[in-house]
């Protein structure tokens, strides 16, 4: 950068204005659809991509890890260090809730429960028997689904070992975000830097997410004019056979 007459501290003035100016714009923002047609869309894909037809999922959660280097005293007090980021996804890569309450100590259904989600779905947030298809780290209820426990190879279990398969094949679609969004974005494959506070990282963390499903949504379209569609190989999935 120096070689253009830019300072490293001007290049990420402009960085951390970005990152704002994406987090802040009402169009950008991310928050699970409160309209039951928007809901219904949703299922319906999944049931198209379902091995027995589910009908009720109206999006997969689960969570990943952000690294990131030793946080301040003041932040953290931990040998290892993260953030503990919960996802919703849909069959298309699109990220449908993202919430960062806590670090990676916490389990995710701590962390779910945190969430301004997990208090609107409390309030009747999925209506006509949807769910959210998530793992054994959340707790079944009337808005979540989860997989049975320890009936793989048991003979005595084999309808509830054909549940855990089939739900597995809808729930594995949020971890395809995790890799699109890890691929698209070099950060996430690396240590956030120390020198950036916690809440800088949130910031960054979200924009990314707003600007990726910007790019999932504005493929296809021309761009200044010209007719340049949008392509993106991250995308190119086979719905057969998921991830």
């Amino acid at each position: 950068m120096s070689n253009y007459g830019i300072s490293h501290t001007d290049v990420m003035d402009s960085v951390w204005h970005v990152v704002h100016a994406v987090n802040n714009l009402p169009e950008f923002e991310i928050e699970y659809p409160l309209s039951v047609d928007e809901q219904r869309r949703i299922a319906a894909d999944f049931e198209s991509v379902s091995g027995v037809g589910f009908d009720n999922c109206a999006g997969a959660i689960d969570g990943v890890l952000i690294w990131i280097q030793e946080p301040s005293l003041r932040e953290a007090k931990r040998v290892k260090f993260g953030l503990n980021c919960k996802a919703v996804g849909d069959v298309n890569g699109r990220i449908l809730y993202i919430s960062i309450a806590y670090g990676t100590s916490a389990a995710k259904c701590v962390a779910f429960e945190a969430s301004d989600l997990y208090a609107r779905l409390e309030n009747g947030l999925l209506k006509y028997g949807l769910v959210l298809f998530g793992d054994n780290a959340y707790l079944n209820s009337a808005f979540m689904a989860t997989p049975y426990l320890h009936v793989s190879g048991n003979p005595n279990k084999k309808s509830e070992d054909n549940y855990y398969f089939y739900h597995s094949q809808l729930r594995i679609w949020v971890e395809c975000v995790f890799v699109m969004l890890a691929a698209r974005w070099g950060i996430l494959r690396t240590t956030m830097h120390s020198k950036y506070t916690v809440t800088k990282e949130h910031w960054a963390c979200f924009a990314l997410d707003c600007l990726h499903n910007f790019c999932l949504d504005e493929r296809g379209r021309s761009f200044t004019g010209e007719a340049l569609m949008a392509t993106d190989p991250l995308l190119d999935i086979d719905r057969e056979h998921t991830c």
